[in-house]
C-alpha cells in the first residue's frame, strides 16, 4: 500500500471576543501572527490532489497540528479542505491531533467533533486500531492542553493503558504495526525532545521502537522533515510542515517497506 503523510498545517484564524486574552489562547494566536503567518504556503493544499493521483497513492496519515489555537473557525475551514480527502479515501484517510488542534479544553467539543466526521470515530475512541492486509495502523492522541508555554502532549491513563495491551498483544503473522501519533520520540539525532515539546510517555514510545514492537512510527510536531531508525527494528518518519517547507512523506509497504521524503 502505497501512504501519503503530511503534518502541521497550522492554519490560523484571529480570535473572536476578549476571553481568549487571558489564556493560552493569546499564546498561540500571537505565535500564529508574528512566526508562522509570513512563511506559509497554503497553495500546498491545492496541490495535494494532484500529488495523490500522480502518485497513486492508496491511503492518507494526517497527523495533527491543522490549526493553531483549536478554534471552532480553524475545525470548519480545514473540514472544508478535507472534505475531498474524507470522500475519496474513507476509512484510508486517518487523523491523529495535535497539540494546537487540543490547545485548550475549550478546544475539545469541537476536536471531538471534527475526528467524528473525518476519522468516524471521537476523542473517547483513542487508541484506535485499523487493519488494511498485513498493516496495523495504531492511531494515538498525545494531545491534551497542558501550561500555558508547554507545547508538549500527554496520553490519558485510560488510553496508555489500552495502549499497552494493544502493544504487548501477541503479533498476527505478517503484521506491521504503524504507530502514529504526533509527537515524535526521537529527534533527527535520535535523542529525546526536550521538555517543553516532548510527549510524557516518551520513554515508553521508544522502548517499543527498540525492541521492535513498532516498526513505523508516523509523527510531526517538528516542522523540517527527517527520518530516523534502526535498519531492520524500526523507522520513525517525521513529514515536517506540509505549509512551512512544503514536505510530506510517501511510505510504501509491502515485503520491502521503504520511504521517502517528498517536496509538494
Amino acid at each position: 500500500m502505497r501512504i501519503l503523510h503530511f503534518s502541521d498545517i497550522h492554519l490560523g484564524h484571529w480570535p473572536v471576543g476578549f476571553d481568549w486574552l487571558f489564556d493560552k489562547r493569546l499564546i498561540g494566536a500571537l505565535n500564529y501572527r508574528l512566526t508562522r503567518r509570513g512563511s506559509q504556503d497554503f497553495g500546498t493544499l491545492d496541490r495535494l490532489p494532484d500529488v495523490v493521483e500522480s502518485l497513486g497513492i492508496e491511503a492518507v496519515v494526517c497527523t495533527g497540528d491543522l490549526g493553531s489555537i483549536g478554534s471552532p473557525k480553524e475545525f470548519s475551514v480545514v473540514s472544508s479542505s478535507f472534505g475531498w480527502l474524507h470522500e475519496r479515501f474513507g476509512e484510508r484517510f486517518m487523523f491523529v491531533p495535535g497539540n494546537h488542534d487540543y490547545y485548550t479544553h475549550l478546544s475539545v467539543a469541537d476536536l471531538d467533533e471534527f475526528c467524528r466526521r473525518l476519522n468516524g470515530f471521537g476523542l473517547s475512541s483513542f487508541p484506535y486500531e485499523r487493519w488494511f492486509g498485513d498493516d496495523h495502523f495504531i492511531l494515538v492522541n498525545g494531545s491534551r492542553p497542558l501550561g500555558l508555554f508547554h507545547s508538549g502532549g500527554k496520553l490519558s491513563s485510560a488510553q496508555l493503558m489500552r495502549l499497552k495491551a494493544i502493544i504487548e498483544r501477541p503479533r498476527r503473522e505478517g503484521e506491521r504495526r504503524i504507530f502514529v501519533c504526533h509527537f515524535p520520540v526521537y529527534s533527527p539525532r535520535g535523542r529525546g525532545l526536550g521538555w517543553p515539546r516532548r510527549i510524557s510517555c516518551e520513554n515508553q514510545f521508544r522502548e517499543w521502537c527498540e525492541s521492535g514492537k513498532i516498526d513505523i512510527y508516523l509523527c510531526g510536531h517538528l516542522h523540517k522533515a527527517y527520518r530516523y531508525g534502526k535498519q531492520g527494528v524500526f523507522e520513525q518518519l517525521c513529514s515536517g510542515s506540509l505549509t512551512m517547507h512544503g514536505s510530506a512523506i510517501v511510505l510504501d509497504t509491502g515485503k520491502e517497506t521503504s520511504s521517502r521524503i517528498i517536496e509538494i
